[in-house]
């Protein structure tokens, strides 16, 4: 019996130093962006949980490779130029307009609605197209 138990401890030892506490947190401020990044978390098998702030708590070892999801979905998100209008013939309007001039843009889904996401070297004629 006392071998058993040893044994027992031993296996509860070896289970234990396989689990990292979740200490490490990062938080969206917009569902679409935060659903994306448990997403890719999912797909890279790190384990994660959820708090009620929208707090996505994992383990420190998960850090390098959840640093590289975040930034996946920044530069999907938040690429450096982007523009949301409330208005649906407005934002139909923008689209043709940079499809008419050439400039190559993403439409992307947020909290605020559709939002035009283009790369960072288009920003200054993105503007001028909204300046009319």
């Amino acid at each position: 019996m006392k071998h058993i138990g040893s044994l027992l401890f031993f296996a509860l030892i070896l289970s234990l130093n396989g689990c990292s506490e979740l200490t490490n947190s990062s938080q969206f401020n917009d569902s679409h962006v935060q659903q994306n990044f448990i997403e890719k978390l999912d797909e890279n098998k790190i384990r994660y949980t959820v708090s009620e702030d929208r707090k996505v708590f994992y383990a420190a070892d998960a850090a390098e490779k959840v640093k590289e999801i975040e930034s996946e979905i920044h530069a999907k998100y938040y690429p450096g130029c982007t523009v949301s209008f409330s208005d649906k013939n407005e934002f139909k309007l923008m689209t043709d307009k940079l499809k008419e001039k050439g400039i190559p843009f993403s439409v992307v889904e947020l909290d605020a609605g559709p939002t035009i996401t283009c790369a960072p070297k288009y920003r200054d004629d993105v503007y001028q197209i909204m300046k009319g």
